[in-house]
C-alpha cells in the first residue's frame, strides 16, 4: 500500500484531503515526484468517498522551482482544475465534501487560478472558458479577443506541459532540487547539467537538435505571436492592470523557451564541434551564449515592469535577501523571500553562469580527462589552441611538443608539467598523475553503515577509484581518487591523493585525513566536502570499506552549504537524524561506508 493511501484504514469518521501537485489534474500525465500521473488519487477518491468525508486539495501554484519564480505564466492550471471538478462531480452525492486550493501567491496571473477554481467549484455549469471571459470582460471590445488568445495559450500549453522531456527544459533547477534528486526525491524532470552535455554522444546531440531544439523554438515562436496580438489591442485604462499582467506573463513564457534553447543549445554546439571536428561551431556557440545572456536581460526588464503592478507592498518584503537570498533576517524556513528568486531572475542567471563555466572549462588551457590511470589506459590531455610553443614533460623522462598529447605510464606517481606561451606570457601548469598497477572502481554504490541514520547522504557520495602504485608488499604507495561521474569513472587531478599502506590480497592504507567531496550527481560537480579523520580504505574481494571519524562540525557546514539552512537549523537536523539533540551531538562520529567493487 502506498504511504499516501494509508488513510483508507483509518476510522470512517476521519476525513482526508487528497492533494495532487502543481497544475496537474488527476486524469492526464503528471511526471513529478516519481509519478507518471495522478490517476491513483482519482481511484482513491472513488474508493473512499462512500466511506468518509473527502476534500479535494489541488494547488494553484507551487513556487519553489516550477512556476512563479521562473516566472512561468500557466493559465493551463485553470483548465486542469475545471477538468478535475467536472470529473469528480459524481462524487458529490457520496463523500466529496469540499474543494480547497493551495496557493503560493497571486502574482504573475496565479490569482486567476484560485479565483477560477472557486467559481467553478461553486457552480458546476460554470466552465473554465466562462471564467476566462469574466476575467477579460472589463477590457471592453478587446475582451473577446484577449479571451480567445488566452484559450489558445491554454491549448498550446496542453500540447507540451504534460511532456516530461519538454518540462525538463522549461522548469527551474537549483542545488537544493538537484541534491534532493541525488537522494531519491525527484520533484520534477531536471535538465542535463552543462558538464553532462559536454560528455554527450553523437546520438544525444542529434536528439537535442531534432527534438528539444525545435520544440523550444516553436514555443518561442507561438508565444511571440500571442504577445504581438495582445499588444495590438486597445484596452481601457481601467482594465490595464489585468491586461498588462497577461501580456507580461505571455512575454515571460516566450523568453523562457528562447533562453533555454540558446543557453543549452550553445553547449550542445560545443559538444558537436568536438564530435564532428568542426571548430567553426565554437564561435557560433560563443555568440549564442551571449544571446542567452541578452535574453536574461530582456526577462529582467519584463520582471521589473511586472513588479510595478505587484499587489504585495512594500515590494522589499517579498524580494529581500540579495541575489543569493542570504542577506536578510528571514523568519521562515526558507533562506530567501517568496519573490526573491523571481526578482533576480535566478533561474536564468544560474543557467547562464553554469553554461559560461562549462564553456570556459571546455576552452581551458589544459584539459585532463583522467588523472588516475589504470594498466589498460592511456593518459591524455588536450591543449587550447591559444597556447603557443607548447611543451609537455610527462615527469618520467618523456616529453612532447606536438599533439596528440597521450602517454603510457609505468606504475608510479608523477607530475606532468605543461609549458608554453599564453597571450604573450609564460605559462606553466603541473598536473599530478597516478598510474596504478591495478585499478578498482565502485561507481555510486556507497552504503552508509555508521553512523545509524546517516543513510540519507548516500545519494551525494562520490564513486571511488583506487589501486596500488608500487610492487605488492608492506608500506607501499596507494592512490585513492573520487569520481564525480559514475559513467566515465574519471578522476580530476585535484580529486585524488597518494597514501601509504599495504596491498596484496588485502588492500589497506595507513590512517590519514581524507576530504570526501559531496557530489551533485545531476551536474557532476562537488558542492562541498566532509572531512573523515583517521580514514582507512580496505579492499577485499568485491567490497571496499572506508572507515574513520566523521567531524560533525564539518557535516553541519556541509548542510549549511548545500541545503540553505542556518547553522543552528543544520545542527538540529543532523542531531535529530542521528538520534541526538544539538547539545549531545558528538564532535566525532564513527563513520563507515561500504562500496561494491565493480568486476
Amino acid at each position: 500500500v502506498r504511504y499516501y493511501d494509508l488513510p483508507q484504514f483509518a476510522p470512517g469518521n476521519l476525513g482526508v484531503k487528497v492533494h495532487p501537485l502543481m497544475f496537474y489534474d488527476v486524469f492526464r500525465p503528471a511526471p513529478v515526484y516519481g509519478n507518471t500521473d495522478f490517476t491513483n488519487l482519482y481511484d482513491f477518491m472513488v474508493q473512499e468517498a462512500p466511506n468518509r468525508q473527502v476534500w479535494y486539495f489541488p494547488e494553484a501554484a507551487w513556487w519553489l522551482t516550477f512556476d512563479i519564480p521562473i516566472p512561468l505564466y500557466l493559465p493551463i492550471t485553470i483548465e486542469a482544475r475545471d477538468r478535475d471538478i467536472q470529473g469528480l462531480a459524481p462524487l458529490l452525492a457520496q463523500g466529496l465534501d469540499g474543494h480547497r486550493v493551495f496557493g503560493s501567491g497571486h502574482e504573475w496571473g496565479y490569482w486567476q487560478n484560485e479565483y477560477c477554481s472557486f467559481r467553478m467549484a461553486s457552480d458546476l455549469s460554470y466552465r473554465w472558458t466562462d471564467c476566462i471571459d469574466d476575467i477579460t470582460a472589463p477590457m471592453g471590445a478587446a475582451g473577446a479577443e484577449v479571451s480567445a488568445i488566452l484559450q489558445e495559450v491554454v491549448a498550446r500549453q496542453a500540447e507540451f506541459m504534460f511532456d516530461e522531456e519538454a518540462l525538463r527544459w522549461l522548469v527551474g533547477t537549483d542545488p537544493e532540487t538537484e541534491i534532493a534528486a541525488g537522494i531519491g526525491v525527484v520533484f520534477h524532470p531536471l535538465p542535463p547539467s552543462p558538464s553532462e552535455i559536454l560528455r554527450w554522444s553523437e546520438e544525444e546531440v542529434e536528439a537535442f537538435e531534432t527534438t528539444a531544439l525545435p520544440l523550444l523554438q516553436g514555443i518561442e515562436r507561438d508565444f511571440f505571436f500571442f504577445g504581438n496580438r495582445l499588444r495590438a489591442l486597445d484596452v481601457p485604462d481601467g482594465a490595464q492592470n489585468i491586461f498588462q499582467e497577461i501580456v507580461d506573463g505571455v512575454d515571460a513564457f516566450r523568453l523562457r523557451a528562447k533562453h533555454q534553447w540558446q543557453a543549452y543549445g550553445a553547449l550542445v554546439m560545443v559538444r558537436a564541434a568536438r564530435l564532428r571536428g568542426e571548430p567553426s561551431l565554437i564561435a557560433d556557440a560563443e555568440q549564442q551564449l551571449l544571446d542567452a545572456a541578452q535574453t536574461t536581460e530582456e526577462t529582467i526588464e519584463v520582471i521589473r515592469r511586472r513588479e510595478e503592478g505587484y499587489r504585495y507592498l512594500p515590494i522589499e518584503r517579498s524580494i529581500a535577501g540579495g541575489a543569493d537570498g542570504s542577506e536578510d533576517e528571514n523568519w521562515t524556513i526558507y533562506r530567501y523571500r517568496y519573490l526573491n528568486r523571481t526578482h533576480h531572475a535566478y533561474y536564468y542567471t544560474r543557467v547562464d553562469a553554469m553554461a559560461e563555466e562549462a564553456f570556459a572549462g571546455a576552452a581551458r588551457t589544459v584539459n585532463v580527462d583522467d588523472a588516475v590511470i589504470g594498466p589498460a589506459e592511456t593518459f591524455s590531455l588536450s591543449l587550447n589552441e591559444s597556447l603557443t610553443s607548447p611543451g609537455v614533460d610527462y615527469g618520467d623522462g618523456t616529453t612532447a611538443a606536438s599533439a596528440p598529447f597521450t602517454h603510457t605510464y609505468a606504475p608510479g606517481v608523477y607530475e606532468c608539467v605543461v609549458t608554453g606561451s599564453l597571450a604573450g606570457d609564460e605559462f606553466r601548469e603541473a598536473i599530478p598523475v597516478a598510474a596504478v598497477r591495478e585499478e578498482h572502481r565502485t561507481g555510486f554504490s556507497g552504503r552508509v553503515i555508521l553512523p545509524a541514520g546517516a543513510e540519507i547522504i548516500e545519494g551525494v557520495l562520490p564513486a571511488l577509484v583506487f589501486g596500488p602504485v608500487d610492487e605488492l608488499g608492506p608500506d607501499g604507495q596507494l592512490a585513492l581518487g573520487f569520481a564525480l561521474d559514475e559513467t566515465s569513472h574519471a578522476v580530476a587531478p585535484a580529486d585524488w591523493l597518494a597514501l601509504r599502506g599495504t596491498s596484496g590480497e588485502r588492500f589497506e592504507n595507513a590512517p590519514t585525513s581524507v576530504e570526501v567531496p559531496v557530489v551533485n550527481r545531476s551536474s557532476g560537480s562537488a558542492l562541498t566536502s566532509i572531512i573523515v579523520e583517521d580514514a582507512v580504505l580496505t579492499h577485499e574481494g568485491e567490497r571496499a570499506t572506508l572507515r574513520g571519524a566523521l567531524l560533525s562540525e564539518g557535516v553541519v557546514q556541509a548542510v549549511v552549504s548545500i541545503g540553505g539552512f542556518d547553522e543552528q537549523g543544520a545542527r538540529r537536523i543532523l542531531a535529530t537524524t542521528l538520534g541526538f539533540t544539538p547539545e549531545t551531538l558528538p564532535e566525532r562520529l564513527d563513520f563507515e561506508v561500504a562500496f561494491d567493487v565493480l568486476p
